[in-house]
């Protein structure tokens, strides 16, 4: 059962949806306060009512910013999808429920002038936690579920429409893509940094900060070397060679060599010959990988 928490899930990023999820979050909670009337509400006047939800709606809504909006936009490198997994997305969404009991058990002394205690916070991050952590739980665990089912069903369908094409496909067809194209000499940023090799021979580049990891094919075998370089520039030496496409924000790949596609909750992953590497691919990409792997 634990093993899911390990399971690949797709990160939380920063998009137009999380001012809607923030906003959503502090009127949830300004609604069931004012209109449910919970914890004696019922006994303040309208107007005392309306200032206690507020307040509580207005801490709710700062603390989803910093953790849906702000934290995301300042660390994008943390929620890098190919180390995300179900227990990373539950801890990251127990954090901030946690710090929404502990910014609400301040306010709520401040609220009531009184002193604060150990027992207070504690007996607020336990409620919180209990009431806020099965609904994301079980969102959580759906998602992955729906999204695992989707990306390998898709990526079967994708494998299936290959093999077809490659069969009806003319055996004395023109060459495409990189096929017998010459060798290409890859230049670094760092002097006589250079790295000869058939486009036949290139795998993948990944980019890593200032630099890249050029993944390529030696004597049969997979060899990778480290370049000081960044992946834009690498794609402009490429350029004239329609095969190798960019499908993630830190992946350049040539398609010729991707043996399979796969999928998990994340999205598709390919395969390539050998076995031994494997490349996400950015979900703003599905589509045009559709298209570029079965053509």
């Amino acid at each position: 059962m634990l093993s899911i928490l390990h399971k690949p899930y797709p990160s939380f990023a920063y998009s137009s949806r999380s001012y809607g999820m923030t906003v959503i979050s502090g009127g949830l909670v300004f609604a069931i306060l004012f209109f449910l009337q919970p914890f004696d509400l019922e006994n303040e006047t309208t107007l005392r009512r309306f200032n206690i939800s507020l307040s509580y709606a207005a801490s709710t809504w700062i603390v989803c910013t910093s953790f849906l909006i702000v934290v995301p936009v300042l660390t994008p490198a943390l929620f890098d999808d190919r180390h995300w997994t179900v227990g990373k997305e539950l801890s990251y969404f127990s954090l901030m429920l946690a710090s929404i009991a502990v910014c609400n058990t301040m306010l709520n002394q401040w609220l009531g002038n009184t002193a604060f205690s150990m027992s207070s916070l504690f007996t607020m991050t336990g409620y919180t936690l209990l009431v806020g952590m099965a609904p994301v739980t079980l969102s959580v665990l759906l998602k992955q579920q729906r999204l695992l089912r989707r990306f390998t069903t898709e990526a079967h369908q994708l494998n299936k429409e290959k093999k077809q094409n490659s069969h009806e496909s003319i055996p004395d067809a023109p060459a495409t893509k990189t096929d017998n194209l010459e060798s290409i000499i890859l230049q670094g940023d760092n002097r006589n940094e250079l790295l000869e090799l058939p486009v036949t021979h290139f795998f993948a580049a990944e980019a890593k900060d200032n630099y890249c990891n050029i993944y390529f094919e030696k004597e049969g075998r997979l060899q990778e070397i480290l370049f000081r370089t960044t992946l834009k520039k690498l794609e402009q030496q490429f350029a004239k060679w329609p095969g190798l496409w960019r499908c993630h924000k830190s992946f350049l790949v040539n398609l010729d060599k991707v043996e399979e596609v796969s999928g998990n909750a994340q999205g598709y992953r390919l395969h390539f010959k050998n076995g031994a590497l494997q490349v996400p691919v950015s979900r703003s990409m599905n589509a045009e990988l559709k298209e570029r792997w079965v053509s």
